[in-house]
């Protein structure tokens, strides 16, 4: 009875049991549970935060039943909230994808190499060979196939411009493709399509401004991206000498009009066009450190832009010590630094981020994208840094009116915030300080996210 137990053929003896490949499965899964479990979380914050901009049209809704009237305050520190996380749920979203997408890359790489190893190790007769090895390939087939579904969004756009799915459309193909890229570049106000950005800018709502500004265009610039990147790959050097024209016109015109502006809205207005013209240079890279570099960009430039509107809604004009509408001319902000110490010193802080003065987070975004920069255009890092350091002129004008000139009596005054307001101003102040001092794992996120750009 032994010797018949111990009977075993040579190829039962070296093959893996299902209990092992199980076990071997489950470990590779295991040492990528804590990457699913962020992206899990991530996921369930960026969810939860789509619930606050019902909630605050429950709160309108409500005080507007009750008492016929919405305290003005009030309802610009609920849509400044609403705004806030709009972004917020953006960026879960962004994380969320990026964390559970390389965890899944990683995951099918794991695997293969298991696979590989345990086929390799299988002692198998000359016929189950030559079957051991189609079954290897065709579940290397598989697996690449999976990959490539993974890193291409648009695969039927892409693969009709790369293999010329419609001979002798080439001149039909690149028109639309221009058309696609010039509403994009509307979204993003970069010249010449940006005559609608200041006035927009002047005319609407703060909190809605400041979200406009932040998260509109942060997400216009990602599917930019993606579509350059992706959907016309192939026609990628084509339109570059365009976007070379467009990037350093946007540059020129928010420099060199906004100077001049007098009006707080306005001038911020035009820093947004040119930081449009430098984050441009993300896209005409053409490579990966450029899309990492623009999705830092995307967020330092949406962390400051939130929290210099939430100042800017928080400074009024004065009518007989009663609030009124808010102030935004330059004179508006004389003197700020002395009536609210701390107001002046966050917006200072947004305002050095957006000139890029180090220890800030905008220093940083600009530093990872004019290094990627230098790869793809030189001269256009060259003129970006100019830019930069013109724009600075109309940031510091209004730091030297806050701190250096005395307040202009009693036609302006500074509303206390209720708490959400301060409260968006104070996070967008720390994460703009903290991020610019300890970036290092921002730009690592960043980093593998564009990796799974094809």
């Amino acid at each position: 009875m032994r010797a018949a137990s111990d009977q075993r053929t040579p190829d039962s003896a070296g093959a893996p049991s299902p209990r092992s490949s199980s076990n071997s499965v489950k470990a590779i899964i295991l040492r990528r549970q804590a990457s699913l479990v962020l992206s899990a979380a991530l996921a369930i914050a960026g969810a939860l935060a789509g619930l606050i901009p019902y909630v605050v049209v429950y709160f309108v809704a409500n005080e507007l039943f009750l008492s016929g009237q919405v305290d003005r305050n009030r309802l610009l520190s609920l849509g400044l909230w609403a705004g806030a996380a709009v972004i917020a749920k953006i960026l879960c979203k962004a994380f969320a994808n990026a964390v559970s997408h390389t965890a899944a890359y990683r995951i099918l790489a794991d695997l293969r190499l298991a696979l590989a190893e345990r086929l390799s190790r299988m002692p198998l007769g000359r016929v189950q060979v030559r079957s051991s090895g189609h079954l290897r390939k065709v579940l290397q087939d598989d697996v690449e196939q999976l990959e490539l579904g993974l890193s291409h969004a648009i695969p039927d756009i892409a693969a009709a411009i790369r293999y010329g799915a419609v001979p002798g459309m080439d001149r039909l193909m690149l028109a639309g493709a221009a058309l696609v890229v010039v509403g994009l570049l509307f979204k993003i106000a970069a010249v010449p399509f940006h005559a609608w950005s200041p006035d927009v800018y002047q005319g609407a709502p703060t909190p809605v401004t400041g979200f406009m500004a932040a998260g509109v265009k942060a997400t216009a610039f990602l599917a930019l991206v993606r579509f350059v990147y992706i959907a016309v790959a192939g026609l990628s050097w084509d339109l570059a000498p365009v976007l070379w024209a467009v990037s350093l016109a946007t540059m020129a015109v928010g420099t060199v009009v906004g100077v001049v502006q007098r009006d707080v809205k306005r001038m911020l207005a035009y820093s947004a066009i040119a930081h449009a013209g430098y984050m441009l240079i993300g896209i005409i890279s053409l490579n990966q450190q450029g899309v990492a570099a623009l999705l830092v960009y995307c967020l330092a430039y949406g962390v400051a832009t939130v929290g210099a509107f939430g100042v800017v809604t928080l400074v009024r004009t004065g009518h007989d010590g009663a609030a009124g509408p808010e102030a935004t001319d330059l004179d508006s902000f004389r003197g700020l630094g002395r009536r609210a110490p701390w107001l002046a010193a966050a917006m200072t802080v947004f305002l050095l981020s957006f000139a890029g003065v180090p220890l800030t987070f905008g220093f940083m975004a600009k530093f990872e994208l004019f290094v990627a920069g230098v790869g793809g255009s030189a001269w256009l890092v060259v003129a970006a840094v100019v830019s930069s350091a013109a724009t600075a002129f109309f940031y510091m004008r209004l730091i030297l009116l806050m701190f250096f000139h005395e307040p202009r009596g009693e036609t302006v005054i500074v509303v206390g915030s209720r708490g959400p307001t301060a409260a968006a101003i104070g996070t967008a102040a720390f994460l703009t300080v903290a991020l610019g001092v300890l970036p290092q794992a921002v730009l690592v996120v960043f980093g593998r996210a564009a990796m799974l750009m094809p």
